[in-house]
């Protein structure tokens, strides 16, 4: 079926950078290793993390987009496409287990991706916002109480690095890449486990020295991740090839 062909030219393109690439650029280790698992000369392989663009938001934009959504309380905040890796069914389990707090559901949809049924047992609390632009996105970091991004599968997971350049508290996957980008700066859970996610979610909401404490980590660890390293140090892989 469509499917199948699909993965199948998809194996063929992998085999075709495999053997025939002189580099090839990852943004993380997790994605190094998945590379190696799938045969990739791990001699050719170079990780170049991605960077994130610091952008400034007033408290008059926080305040407004808040107004608009009808937000009056703390909230959770997801960023992403919307498909299965992105595990947001467990999420909704989690925050089941949060009581009035809401979730805010940012991003377009992916495939397989019918929020509306996923959501039916929640109740309001949950706001689907669907796709934004940049501004408004950043907007909706800035005001967030708790970044929550427990993704059973990331190369990198840049929503974690651009959650943590606003200074609001993550809880992220520890099995995937989005380890790698927080480090120390976030709260790392089983993504597979919706009480550990509710745990840590309630942890930040409700211990406010830990907050602030992943609030500085977080902004400290995403001004050592930026565009313009991304750049210098794929320029110098392209140095490699060419001298």
């Amino acid at each position: 079926d469509h499917r199948d062909l699909h993965l199948s030219i998809r194996r063929q393109r992998q085999m075709c950078i495999r053997d025939r690439a002189e580099r090839i650029i990852c943004p993380s280790k997790t994605t190094f290793n998945d590379l190696v698992k799938a045969g990739f000369d791990e001699q050719r392989i170079r990780i170049v993390p991605l960077g994130v663009k610091t952008r400034n938001v007033d408290k008059q934009q926080v305040k407004d987009l808040l107004e608009e959504n009808s937000i009056n309380t703390p909230f959770v905040l997801w960023v992403g496409t919307v498909e299965p890796r992105k595990n947001i069914p467990t999420l909704l389990q989690a925050m089941q287990q949060i009581p009035e707090i809401p979730l805010v559901l940012v991003g377009p949809k992916g495939w397989e991706s019918d929020l509306q049924s996923l959501i039916a047992s929640t109740g309001d609390r949950v706001k689907i916002i669907g796709e934004v632009d940049e501004v408004t996105k950043h907007t909706w970091y800035q005001a967030a109480s708790v970044f929550c991004f427990p993704s059973l599968m990331e190369g990198f997971g840049l929503p974690v690095a651009e959650a943590m350049s606003h200074g609001t508290p993550v809880v992220t996957s520890s099995t995937t890449a989005t380890a790698e980008v927080a480090g120390d700066s976030a709260l790392l859970i089983d993504p597979k486990s919706a009480d550990a996610i509710a745990e840590s979610i309630m942890e930040i909401l409700y211990k406010p020295e830990l907050a602030e404490q992943l609030s500085e980590k977080g902004l400290e660890r995403a001004k050592k991740v930026t565009w313009e390293d991304t750049a210098l140090a794929t320029a110098d892989i392209y140095r490699e090839v060419v001298y």
